[in-house]
């Protein structure tokens, strides 16, 4: 049998489109070797390529072994666990409705097709193949920054002095907040396209990093800048420990994260010691050590240890008050203070817990991937989902000040929903390729920065 004869029918076993081309490259170099040695030991071209494929076995069952480990896979646990998280958010959102009377926006049967619609674009993701964000990740970080630029300083609807929203045909609005949560996937794509670069290509993977982050603080959103921030910070700083790029890893590594911390440190020591911020400012930073006016900045930073200091173990609070009066943006920013002074403590740890659960295996699943652009796109996802509850966590546990903060698979929001069902199909997209050989293609787009 020929060589591409055989090489054919070995692939036809394989249901995967996907693995085809790199069980074939495989295949194939393991036949050459073999004519190498065949040929070193004096037979014929001819003779070696026919002994070198016989020794391969018979292509259909070696086909058929190959189509049975580089099968697409499902993650049912983590399937399972978004469906309770989503059923529970649901839940959660329509108590809060029914339970308070000064609650705005919320709609079950708008947040029953948000979700409906998430889903289906969590299957898409799933459905495709995640290696294009390796191919093109320069090209649609470059189209993404462009247009949320746009949109950000020029073209997207004004709410209280900043655009936030981007208004789409038949009067549909985008959160452009929540939008910008989907640049860490295309980061991962990135930092994959600069790989076996020196410094200079770790200089431009900081370009891609900073700009995004200017754009957001103008929109102005501080918390989201932050949680960008360190979670492309976290993707670089793994991608030069784990010899992406040739420099002094370690080294460089230390020296970024001594001055994220230190940094800050400086500042707010010299603001405070200087007069740097506005009052309002300082008497935020005054109520987290326990100073500040209760009735002033840091009114909404007291009503929440207020409620959390007088909520019960489990159970509703003897002295129970409509938290919607108490706080802002309840079905949004205050799910949790809400849970723990209607339904006890417990409750809110039980939900906590299970979205940490959920965080937990977003990065099992993406240190477990042999193939480094999933690894890399996976501790995207896992990071910002982590940032992003353990931020919501601190605001509702009142240890951090009233800002924006999301609460993934149980705020309101229509393009929040949607996109965090997009980034949990990324990552179910990862898992499902992880035994297949995935081989990222040059494209004939040229992008040279």
């Amino acid at each position: 049998m020929a060589i591409e004869e055989y090489l054919n029918t070995l692939t036809e076993q394989i249901r995967c489109k996907q693995a085809r081309e790199a069980v074939r490259e495989e295949v194939e170099g393991h036949i050459q070797d073999q004519i190498e040695e065949c040929l070193q030991e004096g037979m014929t071209k001819e003779e070696a390529e026919v002994y070198a494929v016989k020794q391969m076995g018979d292509p259909v069952e070696a086909g058929v072994s190959l189509d049975r480990v580089h099968r697409p896979k499902v993650v049912w646990s983590m399937l399972a666990l978004i469906g309770v998280l989503s059923i529970l958010g649901t839940g959660v959102q329509y108590l809060i409705s029914i339970n308070s009377e000064n609650t705005i926006g919320f709609n079950l049967s708008s947040h029953l097709v948000y979700t409906l619609a998430g889903f289906l674009v969590m299957a898409l993701m799933y459905y495709l193949d995640y290696s294009f964000f390796g191919s093109y990740g320069k090209v649609m970080a470059i189209i993404f920054l462009g247009y949320m630029f746009l949109q950000v300083f020029f073209m997207g609807l004004e709410v209280n002095g900043a655009r936030i929203f981007s208004g789409l045909l038949g009067g549909v609005t985008l959160s452009l907040r929540m939008l910008m949560l989907l640049y860490v996937p295309i980061y991962g794509g990135v930092l994959y396209s600069y790989r076996d670069g020196s410094y200079k290509e770790v200089i431009k993977a900081m370009i891609f990093l900073l700009i995004p982050l200017w754009i957001t603080k103008n929109m102005p959103c501080l918390s989201l800048t932050l949680a960008l921030f360190l979670t492309m910070m976290i993707m670089l700083s793994v991608a030069v420990l784990k010899g992406w790029f040739a420099v002094k890893g370690k080294a460089l590594v230390v020296t970024a994260w001594s001055a994220i911390i230190v940094c800050p440190v400086l500042v707010l020591f010299f603001g405070i010691k200087f007069r740097w911020f506005a009052d309002y400012q300082i008497a935020r930073l005054e109520s987290l050590i326990g100073g500040g006016d209760p009735k002033g900045s840091s009114y909404v930073h007291y009503r929440v240890r207020e409620i959390i200091g007088s909520s019960r173990l489990w159970g509703k609070s003897e002295d129970l008050q409509d938290t919607s009066f108490m706080l802002p943006e309840m079905g949004s920013n205050f799910i949790l203070t809400h849970l723990i002074s209607y339904y006890g403590i417990l409750v809110a740890v039980i939900i906590g817990a299970l979205l940490l659960i959920l965080v937990s295996k977003i990065l099992k699943i993406s240190f477990r991937q042999k193939n480094q652009l999933g690894m890399m796109i996976g501790l995207g996802c896992g990071s910002i989902f982590g940032i992003q509850i353990i931020s919501y966590l601190l605001e509702n546990l009142g240890l951090m000040h009233y800002t924006f903060v999301y609460l993934p698979l149980f705020s309101t929001g229509g393009t929040g929903i949607i996109v965090t069902y997009a980034l949990l199909g990324i990552v179910l997209s990862i898992y499902k390729y992880q035994d297949i050989p995935l081989k990222v293609k040059r494209r004939n787009i040229t992008i040279r920065i």
